[in-house]
Parts: structure tokens; C-alpha cells; sequence
């Protein structure tokens, strides 16, 4: 981890009573952190600590730090707060955390962080998410869309002894209840939608023809409600499960669509590999990289069309995924 900036010192120690009392504050200034193993850059750092025991470490109350701009992984934030509370134990209490991410607002609420416990468990709320950023930075090239999500998820940042972000349960939904989104790629539509390749022996046409009309209608689709479930599923993963209503907006008259499922699985493999990038998670990544770029392409296209061949690997390491 590397660590700069501006750091403003100022402290005395009283002995009364056959005690020594410290008092210390410290004033960060423009200061900056880098973590290699979280793949984490945080900037702008500033803020006042004021220690009043060493022994066990204590300050005066929640102290607040403020973090102009962190990126963790593909996590961008913005204007972060956190208000800490150092407990006797060496532990401490986030009291308060806000941050801006994707056009709204995540905060959480008394938060235990315990070094010897390796992990913690946090009720992220989330406030007017904007779904068209969303699918502009984690989705680009497959989706599209506009809407505003509010609700709430529980995550597990875990330290030791394997880094990593899991997923629990959650629910988000649009507030307002109205917005569109387009899927660009059938194959991904198929995919979330669970459709088959071929029409399974027994299946009613009629049924088969159903699903055609919600595909088409979910292409370029207007919905009137859309909720997002994180749960877990028969393997016991978590999973994302997305239900929808409205109209498909690319046919006259528009199809109707009373009510249909997403299912997006394996939460935790897709947050650790793709989303959070841990050193390993990362390394993981690029051996299967590596691995597609060997499947495409000979020594020598690789070196003239690096970049090509490079980001075409990852598309298909990410579809490997799903």
C-alpha cells in the first residue's frame, strides 16, 4: 500500500496524577492511498483525528474523514464520508458512510470492522441510482437504459484471509416506477431469460411463440414497474432476479408484457472476478485471457493488433462467464 500527502501533527502529553495523558491531532491534507492487492486508488483525502489514549487507542468521539474520489476495481465514487469511532478492543464503528456512485447515493449505518474477525457484514442503502450509468459502465455494448433505482443490499467485505466482496440478500426498485431499457445482444437475452436453443420434445408451439413475443418486446422495452431481487438460489448462491412489466416500444401496436424474469446467477464470481479485482481475482482474469488470446490469434497478430486482440479476449472470458 502507498501513501502521500499532506499530514499536519500537533500534540502534547499531560502527567497528572501519576498518568501520562496524550493528546494528539492530526490534520490530513490532499493525501492519497494506493492498495495493490484491492486494485484500490483513493484521493483528496482530508480531515481531523484528535487521540486521546494510546492504550488502549481512543479518540475524542466519531471522527470524520472525507475521500474526494476512490476507485475500487470498477466501483467509482465520489464525495465519500466516513465518521469512525476506535473501540478499546482495536476494532472500530463506522458511525455514518455516504457516497456518491452512478448519478445517486449509498450510505450505510454502524458498521463493525473487527482486524481479527476477517470480515463484516453491511446494509448498503442505495437513493435515486441512475440505471443508465449503471449499464454504461458494467454493461456497455449489451444494454441500455434509463431509470432510477432506490432500495437496499447486504454486502460482506471480507480482508482474511481471502479478499473479496460477497453478495447477500437485497431488493431494489424504480422510483419512480417508469423508464425503458434495450438489450443490444439476443444471445444475452437468451441467456437471462433461460431459453433454450432448441424447442425441448413436448413443448406446445404456442408456448414457444409466447416467449418469441416477449423477447421481441423486451428488445427495446417501456416498463411500468421493475424490481430487483438479490436471493439465493437452489445452489445456495446468491442471485440477481429481475421482474418487469410494460410494453415492447419497437412494434405497433406494442406487445404487452404482464410480467417477466431475469436471472442473473453466481453474484459472487461476477462482483470478484469483474467487479472487484483483488490480486487474485485479477490474476485469475488474465489467465483466461491469455488463454482466448492464444485460442484467436497467432504470435504474430497478436503483436500487431495487441489491443484488438486483447479486449476481444475479455468479451469472451466475460461471456465464458455467463
Amino acid at each position: 500500500t502507498d501513501i502521500g500527502g499532506s499530514l499536519l501533527v500537533d500534540g502534547r502529553i499531560t502527567y497528572r496524577d501519576g498518568r501520562l495523558e496524550p493528546y494528539l491531532r492530526l490534520d490530513l491534507d490532499g493525501v492519497f492511498m494506493r492498495s495493490r492487492e484491492w486494485d484500490l486508488i483513493a484521493e483528496k483525502i482530508s480531515g481531523s483525528l484528535t487521540i486521546n489514549s494510546f492504550a488502549p487507542f481512543l479518540t475524542e468521539g466519531p471522527q470524520r474523514i472525507n475521500i474526494g474520489r476512490a476507485v475500487i476495481g470498477e466501483i467509482k465514487l465520489a464525495n465519500t464520508t466516513l465518521d469512525i469511532e476506535p473501540l478499546p478492543s482495536g476494532a472500530f464503528i463506522l458511525r455514518e458512510v455516504a457516497s456518491d456512485w452512478a448519478g445517486g447515493r449509498l450510505s450505510c449505518e454502524d458498521v463493525l470492522i473487527d482486524p481479527a474477525k476477517g470480515s463484516t457484514e453491511v446494509k448498503v442503502k442505495f437513493e435515486k441510482i441512475n440505471l443508465a450509468e449503471i449499464l454504461e459502465n458494467y454493461a456497455p455494448d449489451r444494454a441500455v437504459g434509463e431509470g432510477y433505482l432506490s432500495g437496499y443490499w447486504t454486502l460482506m467485505p471480507r480482508w482474511s484471509p481471502k479478499p473479496g466482496l460477497y453478495a447477500g440478500e437485497g431488493k431494489l426498485e424504480a422510483i419512480p416506477k417508469a423508464g425503458w431499457f434495450r438489450i443490444i445482444r439476443e444471445a444475452d437475452l437468451d441467456v437471462v431469460l433461460g431459453v433454450p436453443e432448441e424447442l425441448p420434445e413436448g413443448q406446445d408451439m404456442t408456448t414457444h411463440e409466447q416467449l418469441g413475443r416477449v423477447k421481441t418486446a423486451l428488445r427495446d422495452f417501456e416498463y411500468n414497474d421493475l424490481e430487483i431481487t438479490f436471493l439465493r438460489d437452489r445452489s445456495n448462491d446468491i442471485a440477481m432476479q429481475v421482474n418487469t412489466q410494460g410494453q415492447g416500444r419497437s412494434t405497433d401496436p406494442p406487445i404487452a408484457v404482464g410480467g417477466a424474469r431475469f436471472n442473473i446467477p453466481k453474484l459472487d464470481l461476477l462482483l470478484n472476478t469483474f467487479i472487484i479485482r483483488t490480486t487474485e481475482s485479477k490474476a485469475l482474469l488474465e489467465t483466461k485471457i491469455d488463454k482466448e488470446l492464444r485460442k484467436i490469434s497467432g504470435p504474430d497478430e497478436v503483436k500487431e493488433q495487441e489491443k484488438t486482440a486483447k479486449e476481444k479476449a475479455e468479451e469472451q472470458a466475460i461471456d465464458a462467464f455467463f
